[in-house]
């Protein structure tokens, strides 16, 4: 079968799985990803993407598991470092390393071949990666042909890299008897739970979320992912590593993370600010913080008091502007969650949004709010 025949249905229905076993994105978020690799036919209602496992070893010119490696241009540094594994699954774990500052990002997430413009994508749940296929070799689809930044590509060998990677994991957890396991959402792979790190307070979340044992609960943490014969933070994969926890979410399902919710035009239930957990009492307005994107205004309470201002984003950063707020009389905890609310505002330095839920950041990247979004009658 040649690379161009090579398909897979996706059912109409999100989340389905192909007749392999393989979880696949949701039908909207194929409908948005798939480009020319993903049509929909009319006849049967259905998505068709490139099937990557029957594709790949013809392709790409490398037996699977593979890895690329190689130093690509930096408009702002000597070059980033790339280390990418491919999994036959559709799996992919990238580390990029700026050089010489050194500073890492870490990814992980299905890829595909697009086989009519032969290009791997690469996609991590927010955004795209796309190389040109060469015998061998990949190529980002943006290299110049010729200057300084010219073209430079990565090297595809057979077998994979040790990564340990460090990303927000988003997935649906269960506990049995002797262990806990995690259905990663965005890759459909089911991995064993370390006990260590912030493992106890995962667990604790779980058991008060009032759940049958064996129950899949949504759960959000960054984890450091150890796939088969890694090794890191005294563990031996493959396992996840609860290394901060963040939340868990009883009402949410994987297709929901899946598809993350825009920071602006979002009501956001106020969950947690620092360690302090937040809940609506009866009588009051509910805790939330809203960022209206025309405007760049935003507006927030925990039940007492509004407080309304201007928010400056700029990428993954953010920051509130000259808050104002109405002067009633606060009765506890309202007072006290109405000071931590000011307080986390005026901290606020970045975001983050992984399916339902939004993180906002200090300068040192600490978690110091938490919201749900929640959709409006």
């Amino acid at each position: 079968m040649t690379s161009g025949q090579a398909h897979a249905r996706v059912a109409v229905a999100a989340g389905s799985a192909v007749g392999d076993g393989l979880p696949l994105p949701g039908l909207d978020l194929i409908r948005k990803l798939g480009g020319e690799g993903a049509v929909e036919d009319a006849s049967t209602g259905e998505v068709v993407v490139a099937k990557a496992q029957e594709v790949a070893p013809e392709g790409l010119g490398v037996d699977l598991p593979a890895t690329y490696s190689g130093d690509l241009p930096c408009a702002d540094c000597d070059a980033i470092r790339y280390r990418l594994n491919l999994w036959p699954d559709h799996v992919f774990s990238l580390r990029r390393r700026w050089l010489p500052a050194g500073r890492n990002q870490d990814s992980l997430g299905r890829w595909w071949i697009d086989p009519s413009l032969q290009r791997l994508i690469l996609w991590d749940g927010e955004g795209r990666l796309e190389f040109s296929i060469l015998p061998g070799r990949l190529r980002p689809v943006d290299a110049p042909e010729d200057g300084p930044r010219a073209p430079r590509d990565l090297t595809g060998t057979s077998g994979t890299t040790a990564l340990a990677i460090r990303v927000p994991v988003r997935g649906m957890v269960s506990f049995l008897a002797d262990r806990a396991l995690i259905t990663e959402c965005l890759t459909g792979r089911v991995y064993p739970l370390s006990t260590s790190q912030e493992f106890p307070t995962l667990e604790a979340a779980y058991l008060a979320a009032g759940v049958a044992q064996g129950t899949p609960l949504m759960s959000s943490f960054e984890g450091r992912v150890l796939e088969a014969g890694e090794e890191g933070d005294d563990e031996t994969g493959p396992t996840i590593v609860v290394n901060r926890f963040t939340g868990v979410w009883p009402e949410e399902t994987c297709e929901q993370a899946m598809n993350s919710r825009s920071l602006t035009d979002t009501y956001w239930r106020i969950v947690r600010l620092g360690k302090t957990e937040i809940t609506p009492i009866e009588g009051h307005p509910d805790p939330h913080l809203i960022l209206t994107e025309d405007e760049n205004r935003f507006a927030a309470t925990v039940g007492c008091n509004q407080l309304i201002g201007a928010f400056e984003r700029d990428g993954d950063d953010l920051n509130f502007r000259n808050p104002a707020a109405t002067m009633k009389a606060c009765a506890g905890p309202l007072d006290e969650w109405e000071r931590m609310l000011t307080g986390a505002l005026a901290a606020t330095r970045g975001w983050r949004v992984n399916g339902e839920a939004l993180e906002l950041l200090d300068s040192s990247g600490m978690q110091i709010g938490l919201f749900q979004s929640i959709d409006l009658p």
